[in-house]
């Protein structure tokens, strides 16, 4: 899994550029770009050597590809895990931590990690296999941990704060199902990951999360992001029930002149678009 990366990007400074792992039980990916040169973002998801272990697979890319011993402006490392939680930041005590996170797992078995947002003012709790988590701290200088939910918390909260309805925002992935519901001032109401199977799944847990959160089907609105192929599809589905549904396409940047943005995940579009 050596790879070549485009002329387009120049290592010799290769101290402008950011990286990013996304880990993830489906299938890790790798990205790097130059927040300040057009057409430098660059994709690649990881292959699956090793199957049935992302971290293997990690670190056999890392291994095999000299580049990434160059010292860079920052290395993300985005999360993406259904083991997580949130907690009010006025009333997070770090000290305890895995008291916080019990609340929704019974055990901390892995490293746990701690973010704190800006928007909405949060602090999310998520672990990582600690055997990854030692890897990256000892490969890169001071990488940057963060929950795959919250480029999305920053790039909605801001853009979605006009308008009195509540918004519902869905971010469908291959096999992983992201819901987050604002209220009509921004102002966050809830948020959650869901693993399914079928389509029909996800209608499920959208209307169910629709109910529990009272929401209007004629006022509030519904926004589909994501790179699934079914996304076409489940907009349909919803709009047979909800009048106010939308997909969500981030008009692409200069960086990503030449790409197919479609199959880059969400939360990584977001992330270069947002300052976390």
């Amino acid at each position: 899994m050596k790879i070549e990366l485009p002329e387009k990007i120049n290592l010799s400074s290769s101290e402008k550029y950011i990286l990013f792992f996304r880990i993830s039980d489906e299938r890790s990916s790798f990205s790097i770009y130059n927040p300040v040169e057009d057409g430098s973002f660059f994709y690649y998801e990881i292959e699956e050597k090793f199957s049935g272990n992302s971290f293997e697979n990690i670190k056999e890319f890392f291994y095999v590809n000299d580049f990434l011993l160059a010292s860079y402006r920052k290395v993300f490392v985005v999360n993406n895990t259904s083991a997580f939680t949130f907690v009010p930041v006025n009333i997070f005590n770090e000290e305890k931590k895995e008291n916080f996170f019990q609340f929704n797992f019974s055990d901390v078995e892995n490293k746990l990690l701690i973010q704190t947002m800006r928007k909405p003012e949060l602090v999310i709790l998520h672990t990582i296999s600690k055997n990854v988590f030692d890897f990256f701290n000892r490969s890169f200088i001071a990488p940057q941990y963060i929950h795959h939910l919250s480029p999305l918390f920053s790039y909605f909260s801001e853009k979605l704060r006009l308008g009195n309805a509540n918004k519902l925002i869905i971010n469908l992935q291959d096999k992983g199902l992201d819901i987050l519901c604002f209220a009509p001032s921004g102002d966050f109401l809830f948020a959650n990951h869901f693993k399914y199977a079928h389509l029909n799944d996800v209608v499920y847990y959208i209307f169910f999360i629709w109910k529990q959160t009272n929401l209007n089907q004629l006022k509030d609105f519904i926004y589909v992001a994501g790179n699934s192929s079914q996304k076409a599809e489940l907009i349909t589905q919803l709009q047979k029930y909800v009048q106010n549904v939308f997909p969500v396409n981030i008009t692409p940047s200069e960086h990503f002149s030449g790409l197919d943005i479609q199959h880059v995940p969400f939360d990584l579009t977001a992330l270069t678009l947002c300052e976390l």
